[in-house]
């Protein structure tokens, strides 16, 4: 195994998965409607899932994401015009294709799964 990889041996991932989805159900329900990416930033202080996160994330990882994901900054408003903006055509392309200075890859989560809302109550998109 490389250095940057880490082993989870299954009944113990699973266990601990288990204990912080039963502390998870525990909160009120208006603290869960806020999503688990505002309720659960970063895993609990200690356990082998924040040993797993620590080692395959800088420490300030989350708190980074944050701040920049609130940040109205220049490369953030260039970054959401582009994912918007519609698909080139064939004839519109003036780059090369097999070196773009900028790709967007899309991913689609749902809102809400199984117990837990992923996104805070009431956003709009796919349920």
């Amino acid at each position: 195994m490389r250095d940057d990889q880490s082993f989870a041996w299954g009944p113990e991932l699973k266990a601990e998965l288990a204990r912080l989805n039963e502390e998870l159900l525990r909160l009120p329900n208006s603290e869960r409607e806020k999503g688990l990416l505002r309720i659960l930033e970063r895993p609990p202080k200690e356990g082998f899932i924040t040993r797993l996160w620590e080692k395959s994330f800088e420490k300030d990882y989350s708190e980074r994401v944050m701040t920049e994901a609130s940040t109205e900054n220049s490369s953030t408003v260039d970054y959401l015009r582009f994912i918007k903006a519609p698909a080139l055509e064939n004839h519109e392309i003036n780059f090369d294709v097999a070196d773009p200075s900028l790709v967007a890859i899309a991913r689609s989560i749902h809102i809400r799964k199984g117990s837990h809302w992923q996104l805070p109550k009431g956003t709009k998109g796919r349920d």
